[in-house]
C-alpha cells in the first residue's frame, strides 16, 4: 500500500487574522524530508499550526486534511516559539503537550521520555524551562512534536536566526528526528540564508512558493547542485496591452514569446505565467533575461534568486564523535546534541509546586 504525498494542496486559500496571506497555490510533494520556501511556506505551516484558516480549496499532511482539523493527534507540529511556563521542567512539559492531546498521564510520561531518549536530549528532563537558552528551546519544541503513532513531523523554520555551534545543536537534532518521523520543514527565505542553507543541502525534497503560485519544486540536489535559478514573475508591458486592446495581434510579442525566447537562448524556464522559474548557467547574466523581456514586451515585475550553491565550508578542526548520528545535513559537522552549546543550565532544582 502507498502513502500519500507529504504534502498535497488544491487551489489552497489561507487567511490570517481576516487578511489573505496565500491563495491558488496547487502542490503535492512528497519526500522523506521536504523543505518548503518563501512566503507561500509560512502561509501553509501557519495553517497546519493552526495559526491561520484555509478558507477555499485543501492542504493535506500525510492524507490528513489541515482544514477539517484531522491532521490534529496525527501530525506532529514544532512551533518556531511555543509559550514555556518558566516554571515548569522540560520533562514536565513534554508530559503536558501530550496530556493536552488526550493521552493518559502514564503514557504521557512514558511518551516524554522517549522522545528524549530517541533525540539524545536526556540530560535536559529536568531543567528547568526558564534556564533553557534559544537553541534549547528550539529542541524542546521538536522533542514536543513527536506523539505516539505519528508518522510526520512538521516543524516551523527551526534554525531561523542561528549560527556557528547553536545551528549545528538544532541540526543534529533535526538530523535524529528525521530517522524517526517525515518531516517537513519551513525555511524564512526562498534564497536560502547561511543559517538555514543546511536545511536545503539536506532535504530529499524542497518546494519554494510565493504568496500565490507555486515557483519551483522538485529534488533538493538538482536545486542546490545545479544552475542557479531565478523565480520570475511576469506580465505584458502596458504598450503591448495596447496593441492586444487594438487587436493588433500580429504585431504582440506574449508571455509565451518571452519563454519561447528564454528556451532559445538556454536558460530552461519551468512553470506557467505569471510565474516562471529560469536556470543560468556559467556564462548567463540577469541583465541577458532583461533584455529578452524587453524585445518580446514583457516586464518581469519580481526576480527572486532561489537557493544558490553553497560556499565551501571549512572543515572542523576536531572530528565528531563516532557515537552520534548523522545530522539532517550529512556534510555538516555535528556536534554532540546532549551538550548545549549557548549556556550552562541553572543548578537549581525547581520545587514541586
Amino acid at each position: 500500500m502507498t502513502h500519500p504525498p507529504l504534502l498535497s494542496l488544491r487551489q489552497a486559500r489561507i487567511d490570517r487574522e481576516g487578511a489573505v496571506v496565500c491563495q491558488g497555490i496547487n502542490l503535492d510533494i512528497d519526500g522523506s524530508r521536504v523543505v518548503l520556501a518563501g512566503t507561500g511556506a509560512d502561509a501553509i505551516v501557519d495553517a497546519i499550526a493552526m495559526l491561520a484558516t484555509v478558507s477555499h480549496g485543501y492542504v493535506l499532511v500525510d492524507g490528513h486534511n489541515v482544514t477539517t482539523h484531522s491532521h490534529l493527534g496525527h501530525v506532529g507540529i514544532a512551533l518556531f516559539e511555543p509559550p514555556l511556563p518558566p516554571r515548569m521542567t522540560v520533562e514536565e512539559y513534554l508530559t503536558l503537550s501530550l496530556r493536552t492531546l488526550g493521552l493518559s498521564r502514564r503514557l504521557a510520561d512514558a511518551s516524554a521520555h522517549e522522545s528524549l531518549a530517541l533525540l539524545e536530549l536526556s540530560s535536559m528532563a529536568r531543567c528547568p524551562l526558564r534556564s533553557l537558552a534559544i537553541p534549547e528551546r528550539r529542541v524542546l519544541s521538536l522533542a514536543a512534536s513527536m506523539i505516539p503513532e505519528s508518522k510526520t513531523v512538521v516543524a516551523s523554520t527551526p534554525l531561523r536566526g542561528l549560527e556557528g555551534p547553536d545551528n549545528e545543536y538544532v541540526l543534529s537534532v533535526l538530523g535524529r528526528l528525521s530517522t524517526h518521523r517525515r518531516m517537513l520543514v519551513s525555511a524564512s527565505q526562498a534564497n536560502g540564508t547561511w543559517a538555514e542553507q543546511n536545511l536545503f543541502i539536506g532535504a530529499t525534497h524542497v518546494a519554494i512558493l510565493a504568496h500565490d503560485a507555486l515557483l519551483w519544486s522538485g529534488p533538493a540536489a538538482e536545486l542546490m547542485n545545479g544552475a542557479p535559478k531565478y523565480a520570475l514573475h511576469i506580465a505584458p508591458s502596458p504598450s503591448t496591452m495596447a496593441q492586444i486592446s487594438d487587436h493588433a495581434s500580429n504585431t504582440v510579442h506574449s508571455e509565451h514569446d518571452f519563454i519561447a525566447a528564454l528556451e532559445d537562448a538556454g536558460f530552461a524556464p519551468q512553470g506557467r505565467p505569471p510565474w516562471i522559474t529560469v536556470s543560468l548557467d556559467n556564462n548567463a547574466r540577469t541583465t541577458d533575461i532583461l533584455s529578452i523581456a524587453s524585445k518580446t514586451g514583457v516586464i518581469i515585475q519580481e526576480l527572486i534568486p532561489t537557493v544558490p550553491p553553497l560556499a565551501p565550508r571549512q572543515t572542523p578542526q576536531k572530528p565528531p564523535p563516532s557515537d552520534i548520528e548523522p545530522a539532517l545535513n550529512t556534510n555538516a559537522p555535528t556536534v554532540d546534541s546532549t551538550t548545549p552549546p549557548s549556556t550552562e543550565h541553572d543548578a537549581e532544582t525547581p520545587s514541586d509546586e
